[in-house]
């Protein structure tokens, strides 16, 4: 019997579902170039290029079109659990985030990712193809983004959060950070994305433990760019199991262009503590806290 599909999976898991035939759909969001080397036999292309906003971010009727488009070409399904491959490191992991966000901004809620991307995917003996792969079906309702995306904060939200004590906007822009927004905690946990694109889930499990405001507070979390925010949003929200996170998708890159929006001081959050000796699972199947 297959163990539930988690957040972050490791290709051992991976592979179990798809050897078994389980009810997924696999994404491959590299450039096209990529996945024609060499792809998860069954994965779909979904380059994240293709459904990327552009530097204003912003979902008007456009943008909303093309991410349905492309939605509807892989036959998004809300019925079918997603897992999303990348390129390896850290930029991978924060591509794959990137993708589930948008994903999820269809009110899909079963995105998860491959851990390590297509290079633990091969390192693992995943078997791979460079044919392409096409949806076996359409689905019966074609996925499209929300009117009012739960995850998703808007510019006023932004603006209003400035001056209001509620939610607790996290700064998750690798230090130092001199100047931020006023009254956001800078918390940098993407610290615990290791090189090759894993979780160290001792250092990410310390941050929940250092910071208890994450556990009691609405968070509003926001990076420098929008594949930042995303992974960093994944990791709060589907790492640590943390129920109201949403993000600004453009990031401090944006917010910086915007005239009347106030900067100040950065707020420092504590360092995690050293790890304890306690023992946390350190296997692709389980994350501290999950859900």
């Amino acid at each position: 019997m297959l163990r539930p599909l988690q957040r972050l999976v490791g290709a051992p898991q991976l592979r179990q579902y798809i050897d078994a035939g389980a009810p997924l759909v696999v994404y491959d969001v590299r450039r096209s170039a990529d996945y024609g080397a060499g792809h998860v036999i069954g994965a779909l292309s979904l380059p994240l290029g293709s459904i990327t906003p552009g530097p204003s971010t912003q979902l008007d009727l456009d943008y909303r079109r093309r991410l349905s488009e492309a939605f509807e070409h892989v036959a998004l399904d809300s019925r079918l659990a997603v897992v999303v491959v990348a390129d390896g490191g850290t930029d991978g992991m924060a591509d794959a985030a990137l993708a589930c966000a948008l994903i999820e901004l269809t009110g899909h809620d079963n995105c998860h990712i491959l851990e390590g991307g297509h290079p633990a995917w091969t390192k693992g003996g995943g078997a791979t193809s460079k044919e392409a792969s096409h949806p076996a079906r359409a689905p019966a309702r074609p996925a499209r983004p929300l009117e009012r995306p739960p995850t998703l904060t808007d510019l006023d939200a932004l603006r209003r959060a400035t001056v209001e004590a509620t939610p607790l906007i996290l700064d998750v822009r690798s230090r130092p950070v001199e100047e931020s927004i006023p009254g956001a905690l800078t918390l940098t946990i993407l610290d615990a994305l290791e090189e090759d694109g894993h979780v160290d889930r001792k250092r990410l499990a310390r941050f929940a433990e250092g910071s208890p405001l994450l556990a009691e507070s609405s968070l509003l979390v926001i990076g420098e760019r929008a594949h930042d925010t995303a992974a960093a949003w994944f990791l709060l929200s589907h790492g640590l199991g943390l129920e109201d996170v949403r993000f600004f998708l453009g990031g401090m890159r944006r917010y910086r262009t915007i005239q009347g929006l106030p900067l100040g001081p950065a707020e420092q959050a504590p360092e995690p503590e050293p790890a304890s000796d306690a023992p946390i699972a350190e296997d692709s199947d389980k994350m501290p806290a999950a859900p």
